[in-house]
C-alpha cells in the first residue's frame, strides 16, 4: 500500500500497533479522548503524510499559475513553526538547486524576534509561509476568503 493511499484510520491503526502509549490513548472512548485533550491531536498528526502528498500534487497542478511568483527572485525563504518549519527545511535545498537561488528556512519565532535581519540574502526575494491551519478573514457577511497576499513589491 502506498503512502498516498493510507487513510487517517490506517495511520491510527499502524500507530497503535507500533506505539503502546498511542494504542492506550486510542483505546479510550471518544468522550474520554476529548476530555483528556488528545482526540484531535492524534488524528491531525496521522493525516499529515497524505496531506503533504496532496499538497505537493496541488502545487504541481498550480505550477503554471504560480511560476510568475519566482520570476527574477534571488532568494526564497520558508517560514513556519514546528512541523511547518521542518517541511520548509526539507524542501529548501532541492529548490535552491532547481531554481538556482539562495534559500533559507526560518522558524516563525526567529522571524518574529529578528524581523528582516533573519531573511535570506538577496533581493528581490519571495517568502513562503507554511502553516497547518488556514486562518480565514471575513470579507463581508457570508463571504470568507483567505488573507490578502503580503508580498511587498
Amino acid at each position: 500500500m502506498s503512502v498516498s493511499s493510507f487513510t487517517q484510520a490506517d495511520w491510527l491503526q499502524t500507530l497503535s500497533k507500533s506505539q503502546p502509549i498511542a494504542a492506550e490513548m486510542l483505546a479510550r472512548s471518544p468522550e474520554e479522548q476529548h476530555r483528556l485533550g488528545h482526540f484531535h491531536t492524534l488524528r491531525e498528526i496521522c493525516q499529515q503524510p497524505s496531506m503533504w502528498i496532496r499538497t505537493g500534487e496541488l502545487i504541481q497542478q498550480s505550477a503554471p499559475a504560480l511560476s510568475h511568483l519566482i520570476e527574477g527572485i534571488s532568494s526564497l525563504t520558508f517560514s513556519g513553526s514546528g512541523s511547518s518549519d521542518y517541511a520548509g527545511d526539507g524542501v529548501r535545498m532541492v529548490l535552491q538547486r532547481e531554481l538556482d537561488v539562495h534559500t533559507r528556512a526560518i522558524p516563525g519565532s526567529t522571524l518574529l524576534t529578528r524581523g528582516s535581519a533573519a531573511l535570506a540574502v538577496g533581493r528581490p526575494g519571495l517568502m513562503v509561509s507554511l502553516a497547518r491551519d488556514l486562518v480565514l478573514r471575513r470579507n463581508r457577511p457570508g463571504n470568507w476568503r483567505p488573507p490578502s497576499r503580503m508580498i511587498p513589491r
